[in-house]
């Protein structure tokens, strides 16, 4: 389904600004965000007469205010929890709006995109879009949660393009398609004048930055998602014995983690953990390097950098493909990756792992990261001799 975008309708201020308004909106994570910028970069791409507003999760909006692609950025907020709908719910919404008007006046939009994996007619993301009063709505879903929509998202919104079960870049492409546009492949902008900030805060050089290394992605939203920061500190000293550096990747919720890996891996690892923003974050990393880690944003923005990656992921196998854990849908994309994950789960995590803690991820072992190092790290940079120190190290 194509969703024709309909002639520019003027409002009391085109005058200021006439130019047609499309709004994009999310409330989900940072990967989901970085996914979408090759969908940002194609919208961008044809259609520079547009005004492009983005509303996303309060900490993206410093992230998305430097985006070329993007006009105006807005926060968006959750009106649901684990619990249901939240009582100020309306409130939040209007709030929503009221933040809208502030940007493009008495306007609406031509267009609205709702580009959540799990659009709602009661979710924050579609009860904006709605709100908004735009002329078009759309959004892309696949089987997987169209199933379990039971008919709600028809109700809700104008065009729904429904997509097979894959990786969420296909939707952005399925959304990007019904908007007559041609998707890019998602990396960053340019960042850099971010650069030398980034080693700065550091204590770094240039020359460091670009030697090939391997960025330990720690921390994670969920306990499960975690593997052990012993785990990466053993990983960690298999690589400094061989020349190779070693720096740690992630947000504050990671600076404790890189504190213990740190201190178990000894000197030469640079524990970048909380230390940077997230673009800053970005510029630091090159794509001679080598993420090895969790399943969490920071891998999107490493796979976003051109980083080869190599994921630890807890989801089984034989695990539901749908869920939010399953690489199938949220593996690194357009980069060489390898993702290790369980056989199967441990107890009665068959269909995705639950635990409070660490658990089925644990059965991906020190040797199994290094061994697929081994078999990576040759493709992330020229450096053929380190690939072949790992790959001997690893026999």
């Amino acid at each position: 389904m194509t969703a024709t975008l309909p002639a520019p309708r003027p409002g009391i201020d085109s005058g200021v600004d006439s130019r047609p308004i499309m709004l994009l909106s999310r409330s989900d994570g940072l990967g989901d965000g970085i996914l979408s910028l090759g969908l940002l970069r194609g919208l961008r791409a044809a259609l520079p007469d547009w005004r492009l507003v983005l509303a996303v999760v309060p900490a993206q909006v410093p992230l998305f205010r430097e985006c070329p692609w993007i006009d105006d950025v807005m926060p968006s907020a959750k009106i649901r929890d684990e619990h249901g709908l939240k009582g100020d719910a309306l409130d939040l919404i209007g709030q929503q709006v009221t933040s809208l008007r502030e940007i493009i006046g008495d306007r609406v939009p031509q267009i609205a995109v709702d580009l959540s994996m799990w659009p709602h007619p009661q979710d924050s993301t579609s009860a904006f879009v709605h709100a908004s009063g735009a002329i078009t709505t759309v959004a892309a879903v696949d089987h997987w949660v169209d199933d379990r929509m039971h008919g709600w998202l028809d109700r809700g919104l104008g065009a729904v393009i429904r997509v097979p079960l894959g990786h969420e870049i296909d939707r952005y492409r399925a959304l990007a398609g019904a908007l007559g546009v041609e998707p890019a492949e998602s990396r960053w902008w340019d960042l850099s004048d971010h650069v030398p900030v980034a080693l700065s805060k550091l204590g770094k050089s240039l020359t460091w930055r670009d030697a090939p290394k391997l960025a330990l992605g720690v921390g994670a939203q969920n306990a499960f998602r975690r593997w052990r920061p012993e785990r990466f500190a053993a990983i960690a000293r298999r690589a400094l014995d061989r020349g190779i550096g070693v720096v740690i990747v992630g947000g504050p919720d990671a600076i404790e983690e890189g504190d213990v890996i740190t201190g178990l891996a000894g000197p030469g690892v640079t524990n970048a953990a909380g230390r940077l923003s997230l673009l800053e974050s970005a510029a630091m990393l090159s794509p001679r390097d080598l993420y090895v880690g969790n399943d969490t944003g920071t891998m999107h923005l490493a796979a976003a950098a051109g980083c080869s990656c190599l994921e630890i992921s807890p989801h089984p196998m034989d695990g539901d493909p749908g869920v939010g854990t399953s690489p199938v849908r949220f593996a690194p994309h357009g980069v060489p990756a390898i993702v290790l994950r369980p056989s199967t789960g441990f107890g009665s995590c068959n269909r995705q792992c639950t635990a409070g803690s660490p658990h089925c991820i644990d059965i991906i072992s020190v040797d199994d990261v290094w061994q697929a190092i081994g078999e990576l790290f040759p493709r992330a940079n020229s450096h053929g001799a380190l690939g072949e120190l790992i790959l001997a190290g690893a026999r």
